[in-house]
């Protein structure tokens, strides 16, 4: 337990000790695995290798960005080192006294460093292992405990290598995260059984005891198994309907990002899922949701994601005038989201303003919000980084308030118990949220709510939908319920619920609502027609216009696009 009095009560002794044995020539690649996660990166990346005029101008402008990223990153680098160093300097300590039964520190104050490293006969005893692979394991257990170390799995190790060598960690941002935390939950669920299957399928492995990597398997599945036996206790009496929640009273805290409680707790609902038969409609299987909770952010909101389906948005364009508008907001929504990915730490700042009460807490919806300028690239990006909270307070509070189609107006998580713990802690969930989370709505508003692209519209159509959804679902609740399984419940209540959202938007169907701009709504309702469509409107339109382009900012010339492109063939 030494580890822990060094992370809580004697960081400096940790940190002095740690650097004093690794801080040397012969160890210099343990204490760069300690210590140079992003210089790794960087000499992988070929950072001060371009030879041309071109990449060394490009080479200096990334590694500017890089040196921003890594002083930005201070309080999180900190934060990680004090871990590995307490780690580090807490297994060394266990396995010298274990293997040589000396005292590290007490060997270390008598000068006896260079006779240890040196493995002399004076403080090895006569077999015992060797002091730098007692190192070795010592930083290996450090970087483990933070995801750093390299994948044990062969295949996760290429693909690790691979990702960080070819510079794709600006799609796969934490790889050997990513990877490590699989491998982490393997020995939890099953790694009691990864000792006989190496024993099965490789001779070298037969006839001799338990190595360390097979305790280690062991005793986290031991470990595993007793914390999931206790998250399904504990979701009995605090669980809800949405696996990434615990509730109390009137708050609930979201616990997606403490992991690994997420995938535990996925694996107690699904067990509980399946012995009621409700699996089948259960959001948790869906594909979507199994690649965020096994494989990461990455999967699904993260990085890699949003590039993946930017670049599909801008080629699937075309080449029609409204898809031209769109490629730019694409492009625009690419770079802003991978400028964020360097600015990452500074987003701390608006959070410690809106625990302060600098800033509201009401969750604003940015879209169009900025327009600082005639190019839709630039006014996309930089709404990206006013999404993150990189605008003024009185920004920010002008813009209209989210709508939940269940609750209503939107307020964010708060602020305090995130900044200082990680943990978004919000107002608990009613019934009919819970209920709908039940049958399968994981997003109620994303899934049943406003289909527009009017923000102003959007916002008037959701809170719309909000006076009456929430007493339909209580009656299609009512209805449901007659079935005689909670499967099938389950099912016919999801068909009303999705029927009500359909009719109650069809019923809206009023664009003008909201106080929206007459030009948005012409405009949305270009892009509601197909390309060919709209590449013929633009063809009627330059016939009868001297070959002109429609301005995409007169409402004259969208009008008359729309009625171009909307022409009857007369043909039926």
């Amino acid at each position: 337990m030494n580890n822990l009095r060094y992370m809580f009560m004697d960081q400096t002794r940790a940190q002095q000790f740690t650097d004093y044995i690794l801080d040397r020539p012969e160890l210099t690649e343990q204490f760069s695995k300690m210590y140079s996660s992003i210089q790794e990166i960087q000499k992988y990346t070929g950072k001060g290798q371009a030879t041309t005029k071109l990449g060394k101008g490009a080479d200096e402008v990334a590694s500017r960005m890089e040196d921003f990223v890594w002083a930005a990153n201070t309080p999180n680098r900190w934060q990680e080192h004090m871990i590995r160093r307490a780690t580090f300097l807490g297994e060394l300590e266990r396995q010298v006294k274990v293997k040589w039964d000396i005292d590290l520190q007490t060997a270390l104050k008598e000068g006896k460093i260079q006779d240890m490293l040196n493995d002399a006969a004076t403080v090895r005893p006569e077999g015992g292992e060797s002091f730098l692979n007692m190192i070795e394991q010592a930083t290996n257990k450090a970087l483990d405990v933070t995801y750093a170390k390299q994948p044990d799995f062969a295949p996760f190790k290429t693909m690790t290598n691979g990702i960080t060598k070819s510079g794709l960690t600006v799609i796969i941002p934490f790889p050997r995260f990513m990877f490590n935390s699989m491998e982490y939950l393997a020995q939890n669920v099953g790694g009691a059984a990864l000792p006989l299957i190496r024993r099965a399928i490789s001779k070298d492995a037969r006839g001799i005891g338990l190595t360390a990597r097979d305790r280690q398997d062991i005793t986290r599945n031991l470990v595993g198994a007793a914390t999931l036996s206790a998250v399904y206790q504990v979701r009995k009496v605090y669980g809800t309907n949405d696996y990434t929640v615990y509730a109390n009273e009137g708050q609930q805290v979201d616990v997606s990002s403490q992991y690994p409680m997420r995938q535990m707790g996925w694996m107690t609902e699904a067990y509980d899922r399946w012995a009621d038969g409700t699996l089948e409609t259960w959001y948790g299987t869906q594909t979507d949701e199994m690649m965020e909770t096994w494989l990461g952010t990455n999967a699904r909101t993260g990085t890699g994601n949003i590039f993946i389906e930017e670049v599909r948005e801008m080629i699937a364009g075309g080449q029609d005038i409204v898809a031209e508008d769109q490629r730019a907001k694409a492009f625009g929504r690419v770079f802003g989201q991978y400028a964020n990915t360097f600015l990452t730490p500074l987003f701390q700042i608006p959070e410690a303003q809106r625990a302060l009460g600098i800033r509201g807490t009401e969750a604003k919806d940015f879209k169009g919000s900025v327009d600082i300028g005639e190019s839709t690239f630039v006014n996309s990006f930089y709404e990206q980084m006013a999404q993150r909270g990189m605008a003024a307070p009185s920004f920010e509070e002008e813009l209209p308030q989210r709508v939940d189609v269940i609750k209503g107006q939107k307020e964010r998580p708060d602020a305090a118990s995130r900044l200082a713990f990680g943990l978004t802690i919000n107002e608990r969930d009613n019934e009919v949220t819970d209920y709908l989370k039940e049958i399968g709505f994981a997003d109620a508003t994303y899934e049943l709510g406003s289909k527009s692209r009017i923000p102003e519209n959007k916002i008037a159509e959701n809170e719309y939908i909000s006076m009456y959804l929430p007493m339909l679902v209580e009656i299609a609740k009512e209805i449901a319920s007659e079935e005689p399984t909670k499967k099938e419940e389950h099912l016919k209540a999801r068909k009303i619920v999705k029927e009500t959202a359909i009719a109650l938007r069809e019923e809206f169907n009023d664009p003008t609502l909201g106080n929206a701009d007459q030009q948005a709504i012409v405009a949305d309702q270009l892009r509601r027609l197909d390309s060919d469509s709209r590449k013929y409107g633009v063809m009627r339109f330059k016939q009868q216009n001297d070959g002109s382009l429609p301005d995409i900012e007169s409402l004259e010339d969208l009008i008359e696009l729309l009625e171009y492109s909307k022409e009857d063939m007369g043909l039926f």
